[in-house]
């Protein structure tokens, strides 16, 4: 079974096709286009792939649905499904962006941020049957686990942390804390690069606000206000590596309270 939902970031409106539902049916998915490029030591779309490097182009994902209606009195509509197409296309609209969830029904559940490229061309497949081919746009090629991956920091917090990123790409991640100026970062000591750090300069004040570095989206806040006037010089967003990374993550000024990183797995697909 395979099952998608498109979600507009602008306007909030959705829509949802599957491969079991005669109604709204999913009947044709590319999620593994080609278009995204990486070197690897098994086939990309499966999971547990070796990542060496990618190619960032953007993805191109392609899907055909088909719809119908049947209405109260038991018979096909079409005004019906004309007006499930005029849905359709305030949610699929041209440049504007949103989340595709896909999942196969077995517990596997992936999301992309993508955009839709144009337009759908409206076709009548079969009587009281009307479908499209929509093309989506994801600019960053991966797809993301919907589940979250998390690290919670032990207390007291030091200067060696192990976080271990099994997916096999560089994911971004989420630093918090509960309060502080985190004196935060990975260590690469052992292999003899400077240590990347994204560390806040304490103001002299009691920071008792929660503290989020997200290095996805390059922002800092401290109680939900931007907050990257506080990051030091050498400070720079840097990914989770493959593997094994060794954090460090303490305050010399307080207690941070509790710290973790989340982030989701990547992948350069889906299937079924």
């Amino acid at each position: 079974m395979q099952k998608i939902t498109y979600t507009n970031y602008l306007n909030g409106l959705s829509a949802t096709f599957s491969n079991r539902d005669p109604q709204r049916f999913l009947a044709d998915f590319d999620g593994n286009s080609v278009s995204a490029t990486a070197i690897a030591y098994k086939p990309a779309e499966f999971d547990g792939q070796r990542f060496i490097s990618a190619n960032l182009n953007a993805r191109t994902i392609t899907f055909s649905a088909q719809w119908s209606v049947i209405g109260y009195s038991g018979r096909f509509s079409d005004s019906a499904a004309f007006a499930v197409w005029e849905d359709l296309q305030k949610v699929f609209v041209p440049g504007q962006y949103g989340k595709l969830v896909w999942t196969n029904g077995r517990g596997k559940t992936r999301f992309i941020e993508c955009r839709t490229e144009a337009t759908p061309k409206l076709t009548q497949k079969f009587p009281h049957v009307l479908g499209a081919d929509f093309k989506l746009i994801a600019d960053l090629p991966y797809w993301q686990d919907e589940k979250e991956n998390v690290f919670v920091f032990p207390r007291p917090h030091s200067l060696h942390n192990t976080v271990v990123n099994g997916c096999g790409i560089p994911v971004p991640f989420i630093f918090m804390c509960e309060r502080g100026f985190p004196y935060f970062g990975r260590s690469n000591s052992a292999s003899g690069v400077d240590n990347e750090t994204l560390t806040l300069i304490p103001d002299g004040s009691e920071q008792n606000e929660p503290v989020v570095i997200d290095t996805g989206a390059r922002t800092v806040t401290i109680g939900g206000k931007p907050a990257e006037k506080y990051l030091t010089s050498a400070a720079e967003f840097f990914s989770l590596n493959t593997g094994e990374n060794d954090f460090f993550c303490t305050d010399a000024n307080g207690d941070l309270g509790e710290c973790k990183l989340i982030w989701h797995d990547h992948y350069l697909g889906v299937n079924a």
